[in-house]
């Protein structure tokens, strides 16, 4: 008579924690709604209109209004390639204007946009990349509608705006080329790298198991929330740029993974000495806006 060893069981969190998990989870992915409120950002919406910006709105695949700025190229100057630029978690589009705005005199029309549950857009959650990739189609149409961009565009993201342009650029034909600052290689493992450095004390099969049921809520699923096999199947150039210092998306963790991920090796990576996952985006590093530009100019 044989007696069965041991099995390994994941275990899992009890209800009561799987709700409140899931209670936590709902709530983060529509705290971006606090976004109206905490970056409004109303003197830098008055800045782009007086340096010649234009409001407008469409709608996206799903029938969300999207709110977005246009930012017409410099007179003067060579016509470029267009730029579609996508914010991070809890940002609006204005938080770039000021990246947008030496693209914008550089030669490129740049097209900023607020993300759905950001800022003036409409929409109830965030779902790190599964509809957020169809948004940006939705505004490549708009865009060329309008004369703003011709056959070929430019993608450029910030964190989980990164992860929106990359998930976006293996289904669009459209894009020549994506630069991707502090992406993440997918939902999953943003949520655990975000719970070690903000809740070490929860328990991780918890946090996950309240991301699992709130996306199910929300209409998707986490694995398809992911930005590897996006890169895996790219067919354009990636500049992909990360600060040595990010606690949040670590290189190590993410960008290096993405970097490496693609077997044609159209992926760059750029490492950022000292720098953090905010301050990649709100400093100016030296010779980083100048490697951008270059790359950007197709």
């Amino acid at each position: 008579m044989s007696v069965a060893g041991p099995q390994s069981v994941e275990a899992k969190p009890p209800v009561r924690h799987q709700w409140a998990a899931a209670s936590l989870a709902w709530w983060l992915l529509r705290l971006t709604r606090l976004s109206v409120l905490l970056t409004l950002n109303v003197g830098r919406r008055a800045w782009a209109f007086r340096h010649g910006a234009h409001a407008f709105r469409w709608t996206s695949h799903d029938g969300v209004p999207l709110d977005g700025l246009y930012l017409p190229a410099s007179p003067g100057r060579p016509p470029r390639c267009a730029i579609i630029m996508a914010h991070g978690y809890i940002e609006t589009k204005e938080n770039h204007l000021g990246r947008a705005w030496a693209l914008a005199q550089a030669g490129h029309n740049v097209i900023l946009f607020d993300q759905r549950g950001h800022g003036r857009s409409g929409g109830g959650w965030t779902t790190f990349g599964v509809r957020e990739r169809h948004d940006v189609a939705a505004l490549i149409d708009y865009a060329q509608a309008q004369g703003w961009a011709g056959d070929k565009v430019l993608t450029f993201g910030y964190s989980l705006g990164a992860a929106t342009v990359l998930q976006h650029a293996a289904i669009d034909s459209r894009v020549a080329r994506v630069v991707a600052l502090a992406p993440f290689v997918n939902m999953r493992e943003a949520v655990r790298s975000y719970r070690r450095l903000y809740a070490p004390f929860t328990d991780e099969a918890w946090v996950l198991a309240g991301f699992e049921e709130a996306a199910r809520q929300a209409g998707f699923t986490v694995a398809d929330a992911a930005t590897l096999p996006a890169v895996q199947r790219l067919q354009v150039p990636v500049l992909i740029v990360v600060g040595g210092a990010d606690r949040n998306l670590s290189a190590r963790e993410h960008s290096r993974v993405l970097a490496t991920a693609n077997a044609q090796g159209i992926c760059r990576l750029v490492e950022v000495p000292h720098a953090n996952h905010f301050s990649i985006r709100q400093r100016h590093w030296p010779g980083l806006e100048e490697e951008i530009l270059e790359f950007l100019d197709v």
